[in-house]
C-alpha cells in the first residue's frame, strides 16, 4: 500500500474495506489508516477452525486494564467497546467495534498489560484464540501476520498520540522526570505526561492520590496505584515488559534498538517463528518469542 493510499483511508492488503455497510454497527469507529480492518470469510474460516466461538452479553468484560490480554477475539456479531478508565468518574470511550473486526494491541504480542478495558456493548458472538496459537497461525499465514501487526503498530500509535495509560506527574526541571519519559517515549508505551509547574491537573491529582509535590516524580496507573519516583525496572514490571534473559541464552534472531523498526523486525521474526531477542540501551530487558 502506498502513502497515497493510506491518506485516502485504504484498507490494508487482505481486509474485507471497511465501509461495507451490512457489517457497520451503530457509533462504530471507521477504520481510516488501516487500524481496524476487517477480516475476510477465508480468515475467520482459517481461525475458527483453531478457537472457540462464545455468546457474549452486554456489559461482559473481555478485556481488562492492568491484566495481560487472556485471548486474541474476534468479533462475529454485536459490538463491542474499547473503555479508558473503566468504572471510574474518568471512564471515556475511546472506540467502537463490529463484525468481523479483530481486539488487542501490540501489547498483545508483546506480553505487556492492557491499557484499557474491553466490554460487550450490543450481545452477539466472538471468537477466541489464545496468543500462542494465533502467533502459530500467523507464522503459517504470512497475510494474515502482516495485516493483524500492521494494525496492531497502528493501535500502539493512536494511544500514544492519545495520551491513554499511565500517567507521570513530575516537573519538567526533574531528571528524573525526564527519565521515566524518555523511558517511556523509547519503549513506546502509552502514557501522559502532567507538567507540576504548567498543568491544570498539577495541583488537584497529587491531592487526590494522597502524594505531595516533594515525592515527585510520581507513575499513576489505574487511579489507584502509584509509584514514588520508581526506577525504570519497577516501571517496567508494573507494565509487564519482560524479564532479563538468562546471560547464555541463545536465539535465532537478535535485534539492536526497540524503535519503530526495531520492534516491526521483533515481531515479524518472532512471528515467523523464531527465537528474537531485542536489546536497548534504555529498554529494560530482552523481549523473546518461542518457537510456536
Amino acid at each position: 500500500m502506498t502513502d497515497e493510499d493510506r491518506s485516502r483511508g485504504a484498507a490494508p492488503e487482505g481486509a474485507v474495506p471497511d465501509e461495507v455497510p451490512e457489517h457497520a454497527v451503530p457509533d462504530e469507529t471507521p477504520d481510516i489508516y488501516g487500524a481496524y480492518p476487517r477480516l475476510t470469510d477465508e480468515q475467520i474460516a482459517y481461525l475458527t477452525g483453531h478457537g472457540t466461538r462464545r455468546s457474549v452479553v452486554p456489559g461482559q468484560v473481555l478485556i481488562r486494564d492492568g491484566g495481560p490480554p487472556p485471548d486474541f477475539f474476534v468479533v462475529l456479531s454485536g459490538s463491542v467497546a474499547i473503555i479508558e478508565h473503566h468504572g471510574t468518574p474518568d471512564e471515556r470511550l475511546l472506540r467502537a467495534h463490529g463484525p468481523r473486526r479483530f481486539l488487542g494491541e501490540l501489547s498483545l504480542l508483546q506480553g505487556q498489560v492492557a491499557f484499557y478495558t474491553a466490554h460487550v456493548q450490543e450481545a452477539g458472538e466472538v471468537l477466541a484464540l489464545p496468543v500462542d496459537r494465533l502467533r502459530a497461525l500467523t507464522a503459517r499465514d504470512p497475510c494474515l501476520g502482516n495485516l493483524a501487526l500492521r494494525a496492531y503498530l497502528g493501535r500502539r500509535a493512536q494511544l500514544v498520540g492519545g495520551g491513554v495509560g499511565f500517567r507521570i506527574l513530575g516537573s519538567r526541571y526533574s531528571p528524573d522526570t525526564r527519565r521515566l519519559r524518555e523511558f517511556a517515549a523509547r519503549n513506546r508505551l502509552p502514557h501522559r505526561w502532567i507538567d507540576l509547574e504548567a498543568d491544570q491537573e498539577a495541583e488537584a491529582l497529587p491531592r487526590r492520590v494522597a502524594v505531595s509535590p516533594e515525592d515527585t516524580p510520581i507513575i499513576i496507573w489505574r487511579e489507584h496505584h502509584v509509584l514514588r519516583n520508581p526506577g525504570n525496572a519497577e516501571l517496567a514490571q508494573l507494565i509487564g515488559l519482560s524479564p532479563p534473559m538468562a546471560p547464555h541464552s541463545h536465539c535465532d534472531l537478535l535485534v539492536v534498538g526497540s524503535g519503530p523498526a526495531g520492534i516491526a523486525a521483533a515481531v515479524y521474526g518472532s512471528s515467523d517463528g523464531l527465537t528474537t531477542t531485542v536489546v536497548d540501551t534504555v529498554a529494560p530487558a530482552a523481549r523473546r518469542a518461542p518457537r510456536p
